[in-house]
């Protein structure tokens, strides 16, 4: 007997419903029959709503405009008021909002929105100021790459609006694009601005004084602070936890302390277990900008010091000299080296890193030692995948699936002329598998790669970024 999806219990059903996005679950079992209606318009299924680029199935036999007039059409007006949490991309944010009412939601994830364009509405929208000071608690900002890079004044313009205007913002979170680590810096200066609803922000700040203007009372409940502080000089590090990156450019070559002597530093005043790594001073023959001054030839060592066990999400500028270990928390890793990568790294990455779902890799020397073709890495969680300034010893490395495992990669970031050679301009199916699932693929030319991609519905998920190669 053959069981079809009109077999299967309510139990079942909602199953397979969780694990569906809500748009994806209205177009394949909606207007079936009045149960699976029923089951679809469940309050608790229909508690968070995504709508975004990504969340449209490639199984769906429309297009992205008819399948927006159907959602803002028909959809969001049956569950608007159902909705908790709201996840939007900058080109559907009118629309979504002007759908429904959404007299419950209180969470809100603006997702690549452009500086410029998100201070326009915070100062245009009436309808979206107005949900923002009467509904916002949870706020997170995804801000995405322009042609001009916005001013400090901007982006500070954009931080006083909003905690101006949301009367019950509780949690803030200014997320950095997954292209450039230090995307978008806020500088704060002395203008007036104060929030009393606020306790959990996250941030990246150019300088100490930037931190300190944050803890100065204008933000009197603030429990929870995650910033990324570009430039900072610290005497004494007093927080349970921490993670600090130096580097040290000089013209001359100097001695350093060593990596046992700087942990016992801290062991000695009482900071608890700490790991450090220390990469060795090296010459750099090119010219290096360095706060506006320009050294021919320079010595440049970084030190990167951490409170174990280490608490935070982000792991920066990792490199030859990681000592391994275990760090549960990280999601999202860098690494950048100026020299060929040691023999095994990947693999200690894998160990060390065993939820990692970001990896960007900085290094343009090519790898001196192979890896044991017989040894398979396996990033099991790893989701997007960084390489467009990676030589191409390790895009090969990461690409070819006898090398490396990868099942959950959806996001790669690559150049077009790397991703040809290893392919062999697109016939080598030995790469085929870590291409099978890739929805979003950011580089130059591209429209170039659709044949690469045997089925139809994969070539229309490419997106070309081509000015973020620039």
């Amino acid at each position: 007997m053959r069981l079809t999806v009109l077999d299967l219990p309510n139990e079942i059903l909602c199953v397979i419903f969780h694990k569906l996005d809500i748009i994806n679950v209205f177009y394949s079992f909606m207007s079936i029959n009045e149960r699976l209606d029923r089951l679809a318009l469940d309050p608790f299924y229909i508690r968070k709503l995504i709508v975004t680029t990504k969340s449209f199935s490639d199984n769906m036999c429309l297009t992205k405009d008819e399948i927006v007039d159907k959602l803002c059409g028909d959809i969001i007006p049956q569950i608007h008021d159902q909705v908790n949490k709201l996840f939007v991309e900058q080109h559907l944010l009118q629309r979504v909002l002007h759908a429904g009412s959404y007299p419950r939601l209180n969470s809100l994830s603006l997702i690549d929105f452009q500086p410029r364009t998100l201070l326009k509405i915070l100062t245009d929208d009436a309808l979206f100021r107005n949900l923002l000071s009467e509904q916002i608690v949870s706020l997170q900002l995804d801000l995405v790459g322009e042609e001009i890079t916005p001013g400090p004044d901007i982006l500070l313009a954009i931080f006083v609006l909003i905690v101006s205007l949301c009367k019950h913002l509780s949690k803030l979170s200014f997320r950095r694009n997954r292209v450039g680590l230090l995307e978008y810096i806020f500088h704060f200066s002395s203008i007036d601005w104060e929030s009393s609803t606020l306790t959990s922000l996250k941030i990246n700040v150019e300088t100490f004084d930037d931190c300190l203007h944050l803890l100065d009372g204008r933000l009197n409940n603030l429990s929870r602070l995650t910033i990324f502080v570009v430039h900072i000089k610290c005497s004494r590090v007093n927080q349970t936890t921490f993670s600090i990156n130096t580097s040290i450019i000089k013209s001359r070559k100097r001695l350093l302390s060593s990596r046992e002597d700087m942990k016992l530093s801290f062991i000695r005043k009482e900071y608890g277990p700490v790991g450090l790594y220390i990469e060795t001073p090296k010459l750099k023959w090119r010219t290096i900008i360095f706060h506006h001054l320009s050294y021919p030839d320079v010595f440049q060592s970084r030190c990167h010091i951490y409170s174990l066990p280490y608490h935070f999400y982000d792991f920066y500028f990792l490199n030859n000299a990681f000592p391994d270990g275990l760090f549960n928390n990280v999601r999202n890793l860098s690494m950048t080296e100026n020299r060929p990568f040691v023999a095994n790294l990947f693999k200690i990455i894998s160990e060390s890193f065993p939820l990692l779902v970001a990896l960007d890799i900085f290094n343009l020397k090519s790898s001196e030692l192979q890896q044991d073709p017989t040894i398979c890495i396996s990033f099991p969680y790893l989701e997007f995948l960084g390489v467009a300034n990676a030589h191409l010893d390790y895009i090969r490395q990461f690409l070819i699936d006898k090398l490396c495992n990868l099942p959950r990669l959806t996001n790669l970031y690559i150049r077009y002329e790397p991703l040809a050679l290893v392919t062999i301009n697109f016939t080598k199916n030995q790469s085929n598998h870590q291409a099978d699932d890739i929805y979003e693929l950011l580089g130059q030319s591209i429209n170039q790669l659709v044949k690469y991609f045997d089925e139809p519905e994969k070539k229309r998920g490419l997106v070309n970024h081509t000015n973020l190669m620039q």
